[in-house]
């Protein structure tokens, strides 16, 4: 169950100034996961990935905005390694039921440049991590 968040995070929006410091607070969380192996780290970055991939509404409204966010999370998923959502620890993480919810947003989505950065990032997650549509649309049950 997919609840919008795009109130919250037009407020926080509101805040930091633009969507752009989201994504580079995301980007400064996920190498500090990645060179610095801090669990910290990693707990803000899915907090921002699971938060983003929440916002439905943003993502109609402002396609060039939410491109960026799947470019972002494009790049930084691919330097997971092969066995991340096999893993015991990773397998029924958030990031799967955040991704249902992201493709859910794109899913007939009018923005042709973010239907193809969303394509990207599933042809990506299919190739690498052997994930197809059946297995992420199982989080749906």
């Amino acid at each position: 169950m997919n609840l919008d968040k795009t109130k919250t995070l037009l407020e926080f929006i509101n805040k930091v100034g633009k969507f752009e410091n989201i994504l580079g607070e995301m980007q400064y969380a996920f190498i500090g996961f990645v060179i610095g192996n801090d669990a910290l780290c990693l707990e803000h970055w899915t907090q921002i990935v699971n938060f983003l991939c929440n916002c439905e509404n943003y993502c109609a409204a402002n396609p060039s905005e939410y491109c960026q966010f799947v470019t972002v999370l494009k790049r930084q998923l691919s330097q997971f390694p092969i066995d991340f959502f096999y893993d015991s620890i990773s397998k029924d993480s958030f990031l799967r039921g955040s991704l249902y919810n992201l493709f859910d947003n794109l899913k007939d989505h009018k923005d042709i440049t973010l239907t193809n950065e969303g394509e990207k990032l599933f042809n990506m997650l299919k190739k690498k991590y052997k994930l197809d549509v059946h297995d992420i649309e199982g989080l749906d049950d």
